[in-house]
């Protein structure tokens, strides 16, 4: 389901006077000139996607015809982005005339009819050609993140139905994605190499990332959310390899162990009552045999450090011979 788009007025829909007095106030901001709305609001990060979205949305309504794309799409369709633009990307029906705002990426595309939708009275790329559009043109990264995403959303997978059902319907659309890439593409090598990564079991953005470290850098596609029987229950872990480590073979997990599950957990628990079960998960895991690693959210920005620690109980000589990809793989700080 797409997420409500911010509400925009344009100069001519709101009172001048009213309308500095709103913005001194603080209450309301200008998206870009003749633009305002009210201010976001939530966490930094909910902030700034949702003042890149009011900033999409203000330029395709004074640009006739402008259809939102790209990572701004992806944030109308309420998909998980990993960075908010800091300009809005818009495709135009036609060139645009010279002299337009720098504040907008703009070009000019073919759009078939089932390319573009209406959310809230705004134009936006549909989905398909959405996930494409930011596979071909956004990091790989930052494309994992918004490909993985919107795989969940179309194909809406549960833990416990038969994986095989969950990757047929993943085949389905991933093959329907591949379609759309035409030959010469910029950026068609790297939009279906994220393709072929994506899957619609990564549930949260850092774990779309944790994977994009290890597939960038070689190492082979894990399995997400794999079933694990304890004598506590059973759990579903985040990505999971079959390795021989210390000479034996074993299931190796790695999971994504961020804040918000301690602090905004849905059941209420207390921080010290989630944090008690989550060791006890754990320790019930390694006692069937596997091996547990976490990465925390202060180092999921640190590729090369989260890359050795998840290749660290490995075999050096295993190790070693992973090499990076080449569609995927990109250096740290680009």
């Amino acid at each position: 389901m797409a997420s409500r788009l911010p509400q925009v007025y344009l100069r001519g829909e709101v009172d001048r006077g009213s309308g500095d007095a709103l913005i001194r106030s603080r209450e309301w901001v200008r998206y870009r000139r003749g633009a305002l709305g009210l201010a976001p609001e939530g966490e930094p990060w909910e902030r700034e996607r949702e003042r890149a979205l009011g900033h999409a949305v203000a330029a395709s309504r004074q640009i006739g015809g402008a259809v939102i794309s790209d990572v701004c799409a992806a944030l109308a369709h309420g998909l998980d982005v990993w960075r908010a633009p800091r300009i809005p990307s818009l495709i135009l029906p036609r060139n645009p005339r010279s002299g337009l705002p720098r504040d907008v990426q703009r070009r000019t595309s073919r759009l078939d009819p089932g390319d573009v939708i209406e959310i809230d009275g705004v134009l936006v790329t549909g989905l398909p050609r959405t996930l494409v559009d930011c596979a071909c043109s956004l990091h790989p990264r930052d494309a994992l993140v918004v490909v993985d995403s919107g795989m969940r959303r179309a194909v809406r997978p549960e833990r416990r139905e038969p994986r095989q059902e969950v990757e047929a319907r993943a085949a389905d659309l991933r093959a329907e994605l591949l379609s759309r890439i035409a030959p010469g593409t910029r950026g068609a090598v790297q939009a279906r190499a994220v393709i072929e990564a994506a899957d619609p079991l990564a549930e949260i953005a850092p774990e779309s990332v944790m994977r994009w470290i290890a597939l960038s850098r070689g190492m082979p596609r894990p399995m997400l959310q794999r079933e694990v029987t304890t004598s506590r229950g059973t759990f579903y872990t985040d990505m999971a390899w079959r390795f021989a480590i210390d000479g034996r073979p074993l299931w190796y997990h790695v999971e994504f162990d961020g804040s918000g599950k301690y602090l905004d957990n849905p059941e209420g628990r207390s921080t010290q009552r989630v944090l008690l079960d989550e060791r006890k998960r754990e320790s019930s895991i390694t006692a069937t045999g596997d091996k547990v690693l976490r990465i925390y959210s202060d180092e999921i920005g640190r590729e090369d450090h989260v890359f050795s620690r998840i290749t660290g109980p490995i075999s050096r000589a295993l190790a070693a011979g992973y090499r990076r990809v080449p569609a995927l793989y990109r250096p740290p700080g680009l």
